[in-house]
């Protein structure tokens, strides 16, 4: 059987095209991979800090719930909510559709991360935040009371409380430069 050449090289670009059209290009893996990278060590950071905090009293571990930027040279990090502790986590504007549409999503609809083009070779990456049975003893509902009055004191326009494990609690949010 002999095999039309030009039809053979038409079907397999047909088919690579196919395979390869939901693929990132070149320049958003780039942004990815590092989003990955500084997310890993902000997660493993801040999950050591909030270990040591919480091994006292709950309240003094107010300052140990914080997401520190790791000095990563080309890019911002935060963390945000639609419902704000601290008034300094205000979302940036780019990043308020997503919160919207998270926070009235079921945790199981919402992607384990978004990749959006702010602007030429600037990239915002999302992380959603979920909460996990540590963040109970600050933002569940049976929050002790010595707890209730230190973080009063210290965010006084408080909107983090009556969370559940599992719920949808906030974004960590990056802003990549590409190179």
């Amino acid at each position: 059987m002999k095999i039309n050449k030009s039809k053979w090289l038409l079907a397999a670009v047909l088919v690579t095209t196919a395979a390869t059209a939901g693929l990132e290009s070149e320049e958003e893996l780039r942004a990815i991979e590092k989003a990955h990278s500084a997310v890993t060590q902000i997660v493993a950071d801040f999950r050591r800090s909030l270990s040591v905090a919480t091994k006292g009293e709950l309240k003094k571990a107010l300052p140990g719930c914080r997401v520190k930027n790791l000095n990563f040279d080309e890019m911002k990090v935060g963390r945000t909510s639609h419902r704000l502790r601290n008034p300094d986590n205000a979302p940036p504007e780019w990043t308020k559709p997503y919160l919207n549409k998270f926070s009235q999503a079921k945790p199981s609809e919402i992607p384990k991360h978004v990749l959006t083009k702010i602007s030429p070779h600037r990239y915002g990456y999302i992380e959603p935040i979920f909460v996990e049975p540590i963040c109970l003893n600050c933002h569940g509902r049976g929050v002790e009371k010595d707890v209730q009055q230190a973080i009063r004191e210290t965010y006084p326009k408080d909107q983090a409380l009556n969370f559940d494990v599992g719920d949808f609690r906030g974004i960590l949010w990056l802003e990549i430069k590409d190179q």
